[in-house]
């Protein structure tokens, strides 16, 4: 089964921005503070974590298809 791509959607003001999970991430780090973002391989949160962090924390939506994971937000006033 080959890789999926994992996204992060949500709406900033009035536009749904869309970007790579762990880019979002690495932009977020104050999320994820057991993690020191140092190297990427072992101290970076997964991709996998990140979703569940989401999901589970901030009421994200997990969608799934063949090539791509998003997780999204609709909430034009959610705010981190």
């Amino acid at each position: 089964m080959p890789y999926k791509q994992h996204f992060i959607e949500f709406y900033k003001g009035n536009q749904l921005h869309r970007q790579r999970i762990r880019l979002w991430a690495n932009e977020n780090q104050n999320l994820f503070p057991e993690y020191g973002f140092k190297n990427k391989q072992s101290d970076f949160p997964t991709t996998h974590c990140i979703t569940n962090r989401l999901v589970v924390h901030y009421k994200f939506t997990r969608i799934e298809n063949e090539v791509e994971v998003i997780v999204r937000n609709t909430d034009r006033h959610f705010k981190f």
